[in-house]
C-alpha cells in the first residue's frame, strides 16, 4: 500500500510541476533585431577611386626610377652568367668576372630588398589612411541605410 501512496504522490507533484512549467513557458519571445551584413573588398573599393588611382601612379613614378636601375642591374647580372656558362675567358678574366658578378649580385639583393621594403611601407601609409576616410564614409552609410 506505501507503494501505491508513492506512485499517486508522484503522480501529483509530477502533473503540477508540468503545469508550472508550462504557464511559465507561455510569454512570447522577443524578436530578435533584424542584422545586415554587407562584405566590401576594401582593398579593390579604394583603389577603384579617384584618389586611390592618384595614390597608385603616385607610387608607380616614386619607385619606377629605382626599378628600372634594378632591371638593367638584373640584365648585366644574366649577361655576366652568360659569358661564364661559354667558358671561353682565361682563368684570370674569369676570376675577375666572378668577383665582379659577385659584388653586383649583392648589391642587386640589397637594393632590390630596400625598394622592397620602402614599397610596402608607402602602400601601408597610403592604404591606412584611405582606409580611415573609407571606412567613415562606409559608416555613414551603413548608419544611414540601416
Amino acid at each position: 500500500m506505501k507503494n501505491y501512496w508513492t506512485v499517486i504522490g508522484a503522480g501529483v507533484l509530477g502533473a503540477f510541476a508540468l503545469s508550472t512549467y508550462s504557464h511559465s513557458q507561455t510569454t512570447a519571445p522577443n524578436a530578435a533585431p533584424i542584422v545586415k551584413i554587407a562584405v566590401v573588398a576594401m582593398h579593390d573599393a579604394m583603389l577603384a577611386t579617384q584618389e586611390g588611382q592618384k595614390a597608385q601612379k603616385e607610387m608607380v613614378a616614386k619607385f619606377e626610377p629605382r626599378r628600372a636601375v634594378l632591371a638593367n642591374l638584373a640584365k648585366e647580372l644574366q649577361s655576366g652568367d652568360e659569358q661564364l656558362r661559354k667558358n671561353q675567358l682565361a682563368a684570370d678574366a674569369r676570376q675577375k668576372l666572378i668577383d665582379d658578378l659577385s659584388g653586383k649580385k649583392k648589391k642587386y639583393d640589397r637594393d632590390l630588398d630596400d625598394l622592397n621594403t620602402e614599397m610596402q611601407a608607402e602602400d601601408n601609409r597610403v592604404s591606412q589612411e584611405m582606409n580611415q576616410k573609407f571606412g567613415k564614409l562606409l559608416d555613414t552609410f551603413a548608419r544611414a541605410n540601416g
